[in-house]
């Protein structure tokens, strides 16, 4: 996992691989957004920020500047080629009987 900028294999704009507090991956947009986002740096673990989603964004934490980071899924254009090939993949349940059924 690379940590710093990067690009998305799918619609090539600027990403940053965090951590969220519950320990899963997720890229976020690289640039803050002030507006939309709502994640907020809340740490650091293995040299990865861990990011805490904040359900209400207030407008005193944007007025006191805390800095805003959006879910790159959430912005992505291309995101509904990520959703075809989740769906498309097997689940290893499926994978493991289409083994045993092809004889």
């Amino acid at each position: 996992m690379r940590v710093g900028k990067t690009t998305c294999q799918k619609c090539h704009r600027p990403v940053a691989w965090v951590q969220t507090r519950g320990g899963k991956k997720i890229a976020i947009d690289y640039w803050e957004n002030p507006e939309r986002g709502d994640y907020v740096v809340s740490g650091r673990v293995d040299d990865l920020p861990v990011m805490s989603r904040v359900p209400k964004v207030h407008d005193a934490m944007r007025l006191a500047g805390v800095a805003l980071f959006t879910c790159h899924f959430d912005t992505c254009p291309a995101r509904k080629r990520f959703r075809a090939m989740a769906s498309n993949a097997p689940t290893p349940r499926r994978a493991h009987t289409q083994r045993y059924l092809r004889g």
